[in-house]
This record gives C-alpha cells, sequence and structure tokens, in this order.
C-alpha cells in the first residue's frame, strides 16, 4: 500500500467531503439563479429605457385618458391665444443616444453571458445529483 496512493487522503481528513463540494455547489447555483433574476429585471428596466430613448412609450404607462388634464367649466370671457410655451425636455444630443445605445448592446452582451454560464452551471448541478445518486 506504501507506493499505490500513498498521498491518497481518507475521506473527510482533508475538510473536503462530497457532501461538503454538493453543498457549496447547490448554493452556487442559488446565487446564480438569483442574479439571473437580478439581470432579468435589469434587463427589462433597459429595454425600457431603450424604448424610451427610440421615441416609443414605455409599458408601464397609464391608459391615455388618465394623462389628459382635468375638464374646465367654458368660459364665456374671450382670452388670447397663449404664446406657445418652450419645450420641456431639450433635444438629446445624439453623442449622449450613441453612447447610450451602446452601453445597452454591451450590457445585453453581459446578461447573455451570464445567462450562459448559469445554464453552464446547471448542468454540471444535474451531472453532480447523478453521481451522487450513483453512490448513494
Amino acid at each position: 500500500m506504501g507506493g499505490m496512493g500513498g498521498g491518497m487522503r481518507a475521506s473527510g481528513k482533508n475538510g473536503l467531503t462530497f457532501e461538503h463540494i454538493l453543498n457549496r455547489l447547490q448554493g452556487k447555483l442559488q446565487k446564480s439563479r438569483e442574479t439571473e433574476t437580478e439581470l432579468q429585471s435589469l434587463n427589462r428596466t433597459m429595454n425600457e429605457v431603450d424604448a424610451t430613448l427610440t421615441g416609443s412609450l414605455p409599458s408601464n404607462l397609464p391608459p391615455y385618458p388618465c394623462t389628459l388634464p382635468p375638464v374646465r367649466p367654458l368660459q364665456t370671457l374671450e382670452v388670447p391665444a397663449p404664446e406657445p410655451a418652450p419645450e420641456v425636455h431639450p433635444a438629446i444630443p445624439s453623442i449622449v443616444l450613441s453612447d447610450l445605445q451602446t452601453e445597452f448592446h454591451e450590457t445585453q452582451a453581459s446578461l447573455a453571458s451570464h445567462v450562459d454560464k448559469i445554464r453552464e452551471l446547471e448542468g454540471l448541478l444535474e451531472e453532480q445529483e447523478c453521481i451522487k445518486r450513483d453512490v448513494v
């Protein structure tokens, strides 16, 4: 026995057991799932920002009639036409939009990378569970 497996330790003496490794992997998988949920939420928010910047309205606006001002009674006095109001929102420079779009695409690529990593971890967990079932 001295020549074969002399460097091997008995199970549990080095502090790493199969259960310990499996528990750590399950913890990492849970954390990656939570991260995936957060990243999906961030992705939805980024999509809404992108839609707003490109001119379409976000999906969470109230229905159109809610955005109308309240009805006022008809005035009998003639009121001169008001001067056109200045723009409330100044135009966003195209360089800012370009930078935001670039950042948005980079974020989407990063999210896709994270999703791939999460799927890979899930596959590893399934393999570990199969090994665990075979051992038990």
